[in-house]
């Protein structure tokens, strides 16, 4: 009878260290592949992210059928705004227009002359402008008349946030000013450097990030100074407030988050920088980055859930809806749907028109996405989307 090496002392420790170097190779050769639509492997040091999931549920894919196409004078400025009945955009003349949602009918025009910044909001009853000249005009949305212009003296730096209670502008001067809808100045404070992100509107605070690298948190009602988070490098997205804590992207490539308290709870380096705002969705932080990634970490511990490789940078807003997200990546032509949480490709349209692009994020009601496109002439693009029963496909 043949002599089996397990049988002895000697044999047993032979396999075993056969079996952990076999089991080395393997985790090694793992790190190493390619992670799902990344393309590219992993740098000495980095985390890699979780291989991608099977989704626990059946995802229908979107299919996006044309509804009307709305021409316009001039260029859109900024993302277009959902009203009851309308959607509004703002054109890089100064003007603002009124469309009906189902047909693309012009139902009001008015003139510019000023340089918009950023696009509508809504304050109260009124649609409100900004404008860099120091300007803000709040108009009827019924009508498009003027309700009211206030004339703040200093040019503004950043888009104008609108609530139901207030308006807060911020101003190149380092200045940030809280207006009630009625035009009426609430307060106005001093910042430690120019703004360089939209006033957050969280529950209780107002929040603005600077240039100098710094967060800063007042009260809403009085402006009352409440602290001021040093992060050492200038703030580049817009400000998330989601679950207690402020969600952001910095210069130095770094995805921070901060608690209502201003305390630091914890940053994630990213591979490029994130000027995109980012979203949360079921105690997940979404964040689109110039690095073609769109990162998916653990909003508590900012550990990395799921990294997807897109095909073009990630540089606008995207719409994130109850099961799936939509954005359009820069220059792409292209309007695109991902399914949530798992980042699987839902659906897709492109563009007809040669040279052209999408130059606002997109915007739904009801089963219609609006989007801007137009490098020259803005125009805006109703789609209807409706679900398919078979699977999607897996980004390329």
């Amino acid at each position: 009878m043949p002599h089996c090496a397990s049988s002895s002392p000697r044999g047993r420790r032979l396999l075993r260290f056969t079996a952990l170097v076999l089991l080395s190779c393997a985790q090694a050769r793992g790190q190493g592949l390619e992670q799902p639509f990344s393309g590219s492997r992993h740098h000495k040091g980095e985390q890699p992210p979780p291989p991608s999931r099977a989704p626990v549920r059946p995802i229908r894919p979107s299919r996006f059928v044309e509804a009307w196409r709305a021409p316009l004078d001039s260029r859109l400025v900024g993302p277009l705004l959902a009203q009851p009945q309308r959607i509004v955009a703002t054109l890089e003349s100064g003007g603002l227009v009124a469309l009906s949602p189902d047909e693309g009918k012009i139902l009001w025009k008015r003139e510019g002359g000023m340089r918009p910044v950023g696009g509508p909001t809504a304050a109260g009853p009124y649609l409100v402008q900004a404008f860099q000249e120091g300007k803000i005009t709040a108009l009827h949305p019924e009508t498009g008349e003027e309700a009211w212009r206030v004339d703040l003296r200093e040019t503004i730096a950043r888009p104008a946030t609108g609530t139901l209670e207030e308006i807060l502008v911020p101003l190149t001067s380092a200045v940030l000013v809280s207006l009630r809808p009625d035009g009426g100045e609430r307060w106005r404070v001093s910042l430690h450097s120019a703004p360089s992100t939209p006033p957050a509107a969280c529950r209780g605070f107002a929040a603005v990030g600077t240039e100098g690298g710094t967060v800063e948190a007042f009260e809403r009602d009085s402006g009352k100074s409440l602290w001021v988070a040093q992060m050492g490098s200038p703030i580049r997205s817009p400000l998330l407030c989601y679950q207690g804590s402020i969600y952001f992207g910095t210069a130095d490539d770094r995805l921070w988050a901060l608690k209502y308290s201003g305390r630091k709870k914890w940053r994630f380096p990213a591979g490029a920088e994130c000027g995109s705002r980012p979203f949360g969705v079921d105690r997940k932080v979404f964040f689109p980055s110039f690095d073609d990634y769109l990162y998916a970490l653990k909003a508590r511990s900012g550990n990395l859930i799921l990294r997807v490789r897109l095909s073009h940078r990630l540089s606008d807003d995207m719409l994130v809806s109850r099961d799936r997200v939509y954005f359009s990546p820069y220059t792409s032509a292209r309007l695109q749907a991902l399914s949530l949480p798992e980042l699987i490709l839902a659906g897709e349209y492109k563009l007809d028109l040669v040279g052209d692009w999408f130059t606002t994020p997109p915007l739904k009601m009801g089963d219609r996405i609006f989007i801007g496109y137009g490098r020259y002439e803005g125009r805006v693009l109703a789609l209807k989307e409706t679900l398919e029963v078979s699977e999607p496909k897996a980004l390329p």
